[in-house]
């Protein structure tokens, strides 16, 4: 989640030095997204480790109050007000945290049915259904570039997934994780339905 600090807001003090660095990270996509990337299958395979010893929701929770902290830690700092300016926002970022809820805790239980490369591959597909439900609710088209990116997107989960109407050997295991399961893939289709919704969402408020 990106914090927007308003005009005027107090700011805490920093080096310039930390700053340049900051700004820099911040600007460059390649960074912030190989960033997110590196921190999510980490912590999806922190998930897979886990197992059944913690239950989910506990999983999910305890992640939840230190985002809450961290983000109220933030808003004190820089004197930001977290009140909503309308009910409608209001109601759009509550529908946001229950969708991102949903979202992980359907995701968290498809590591417990899928192996971890193939959980991790639905949830990522949740940019292209994002942009396919932007599509059919405005009519807005991310152009050939987008295209291209849905396509190979596809083929990558089509070839992760490795469907056994097309492979031979497509019920595969995986080492300390239980083999491909239609529940699985349920939930993890439904963590990225979502995951996408919640997304669409951030564009309306």
């Amino acid at each position: 989640m990106t914090t927007i600090i308003p005009a005027g807001a107090r700011r805490p003090h920093r080096s310039p030095g930390h700053v340049a660095q900051l700004s820099a990270f911040w600007g460059s996509g390649f960074a912030t997204i190989a960033t997110a990337a590196l921190l999510f299958s980490l912590t999806s395979l922190s998930v897979k480790l886990i197992g059944d010893d913690v239950p989910v929701f506990q999983t999910v929770l305890l992640p939840g109050l230190v985002c809450f902290a961290a983000t109220s830690c933030v808003a004190q700092t820089y004197s930001i007000s977290l009140r909503s300016k309308s009910w409608h926002v209001a109601g759009l970022t509550l529908a946001r945290g229950l969708l991102g809820a949903t979202s992980i805790i359907c995701f968290y239980l498809a590591l417990d049915r899928l192996p971890l490369a193939d959980a991790v591959t639905l949830f990522f597909c949740s940019p292209v259904l994002a942009a396919l439900f932007e599509l059919a609710a405005t009519r807005v088209s991310h152009g050939w570039g987008g295209a291209a990116a849905t396509a190979c997107t596809v083929v990558g989960v089509f070839l992760v997934a490795q469907p056994e109407c097309v492979f031979a050997h497509g019920h595969h295991h995986m080492a300390g994780g239980g083999s491909t399961s239609a529940a699985g893939v349920a939930l993890a289709t439904a963590a990225a339905t979502a995951n996408a919704v919640r997304r669409a969402l951030g564009g309306m408020g």
